[in-house]
């Protein structure tokens, strides 16, 4: 049975993953200038949104477990993401970039043609990135996310205690602190990883935390509160981080205090389970994935039209217009006996 609350929260989430790739009054400079602090803000707020679903993934995962048996629940999560990591590799690469400009510029589909016959050189030239984020820096999400199940089935047969289990994540997402935006200060080690490298690091502990979740009864009063608490300690983090660095704030996600935030996020919709129940929000959420997949072609597509406006305004429509084309997409999809498997 699905709760409610946390498919809502999935679709704040994915409406989040949305404005981080659109970059609301960040993106263009000329609104850039006058709305700088408002555009990190957004980004900074909506940086829960990825953490939350690598809790979520690790909650139904150990949930299922005593139903389906470890192997067999780690199987289905593992084939699924798999096969939906190769269909979209190819479907990334194809729509790569501003496609539907170079499409009209070329008026004919030959651009699409280039771009399918380059994945396999992009693959030979760069396979540091192609193994991390395959043709697409969104898909890191689906590789980091079947490492770490993996990882994480492998340490629940080997019986390390759950506790362990948070050591060890913990310490994985240190290592990815370490080499990014505290890479500078003195818990550095003087090397920096892009995203992509960190990203199972990153993905581990938020599963073991969603793992945790499932099976200990965690009981809090007020979760609202430790929800608003954890926001405002990140806001205070990345500041921190922005003042070491001298440079004005800048938003910065997988923080110290992401893990409370996603934490908290997840707590809270367990408190409130008919949080946002029947909502378009909720709907939304229950597509999250596959909205996750599809955004990023449908930006490619409105490439044009998100430069070619300049306004305040524009800024909050735009990503409004990407999530619900995307949406539209998915649910079309899923209609299609042959296609839906691409998006659920």
């Amino acid at each position: 049975m699905r709760t409610q609350s946390i498919d809502t929260l999935k679709g704040l989430a994915i409406l989040a993953v949305v404005v981080i790739h659109t970059e609301p009054f960040l993106a263009i400079q000329a609104i850039k200038n006058d709305w700088y602090y408002l555009g990190h803000s957004i980004q900074q707020i909506t940086s829960f949104a990825v953490p939350f679903f690598f809790v979520a993934a690790g909650y139904f995962f150990s949930q299922g477990i005593k139903k389906e048996g470890l192997t067999g629940r780690w199987w289905l999560y593992v084939k699924r993401l798999s096969a939906l990591l190769l269909i979209w590799i190819v479907i990334d690469g194809i729509f790569w970039g501003e496609w539907l400009e170079q499409v009209l510029e070329e008026k004919s589909l030959s651009p699409l043609l280039w771009n399918l016959n380059a994945i396999p050189s992009f693959a030979a030239k760069r396979p540091d990135l192609f193994l991390f984020r395959g043709t697409a820096v969104p898909l890191w999400f689906l590789i980091s996310l079947i490492i770490s199940i993996s990882i994480l089935a492998l340490c629940i047969k080997l019986s390390v205690h759950p506790r362990g289990l948070l050591f060890i994540g913990f310490c994985g997402y240190f290592f990815s602190l370490i080499t990014s935006f505290y890479a500078g200060t003195p818990l550095g080690i003087g090397m920096s990883l892009p995203l992509e490298q960190r990203g199972p690091f990153i993905a581990f502990l938020f599963l073991v935390i969603g793992h945790f979740l499932a099976i200990h009864h965690v009981s809090v009063r007020s979760s609202w509160l430790i929800l608003a608490a954890s926001i405002l300690l990140v806001f205070i983090e990345s500041s921190a981080l922005s003042y070491f660095a001298e440079a004005p704030f800048q938003e910065k996600p997988y923080l110290f205090s992401t893990m409370l935030l996603a934490t908290a996020a997840f707590i809270f919709a367990l408190q409130y389970p008919s949080f946002g129940a029947d909502s378009i929000v909720s709907k939304i959420g229950k597509c999250s994935l596959g909205i996750y997949l599809v955004h990023t072609p449908v930006l490619g597509a409105l490439g044009l039209a998100r430069s070619s406006v300049i306004n305040p305004l524009w800024e909050v429509l735009f990503p409004t217009i990407v999530l619900a084309l995307s949406y539209a997409i998915v649910i079309g999809l899923t209609k299609m006996p042959y296609l839906r498997v691409s998006v659920s």
